[in-house]
């Protein structure tokens, strides 16, 4: 991966798209990302599932359902980071964001979802992808831990 300077940074490695999707289905969290009508930026904590390269959300009444009503553009971003080995990885995800109309196909897809929050979550929403990017950060240095053995006699 080549960073803004130009330079090689060893330490990152650029995910493929295939390796991006396979890391997406390994959390149930992540944050969707839009510009609101007033340009405003919204940035939310969800929970989703996936359907092929499709992100599915769960939501109520909310900010999040206009957005989807609008067909608007939007950002995902999901990760999973080590701080004490200072390693990871992170996903990145462009598309539009639509509610699924279809009840048959609302009630599949919405299972696929668990949501944390104890509100209803009737409306079932879909992030169609149209670029998925990431990287991986590869362990340098980090966390030593030693136990101490107890002696036994």
């Amino acid at each position: 991966m080549v960073d803004g300077n130009g330079d090689a940074d060893p330490g990152f490695v650029a995910l493929t798209d295939t390796a991006c999707w396979q890391l997406l289905s390994q959390v149930r969290v992540g944050r969707l990302a839009w510009a609101d009508a007033d340009g405003h930026i919204v940035i939310i904590p969800v929970n989703f599932g996936l359907n092929r390269h499709t992100v599915i959300i769960r939501t109520g009444e909310t900010t999040l359902l206009d957005a989807a009503r609008a067909a608007t553009r939007c950002a995902f971003q999901a990760e999973d980071l080590e701080p004490g080995l200072r390693s990871g990885w992170t996903v990145l995800l462009d598309g539009t964001l639509t509610e699924v109309e279809d009840e048959g196909d609302a009630e599949r897809l919405g299972q696929l979802v668990d949501p944390w929050l104890r509100e209803p979550r009737p409306h079932v929403l879909v992030l169609a992808a149209t670029q998925a990017t990431g990287r991986c950060l590869r362990a340098a240095g980090g966390v030593v831990v030693e136990v101490e053995a107890e002696e036994r006699f």
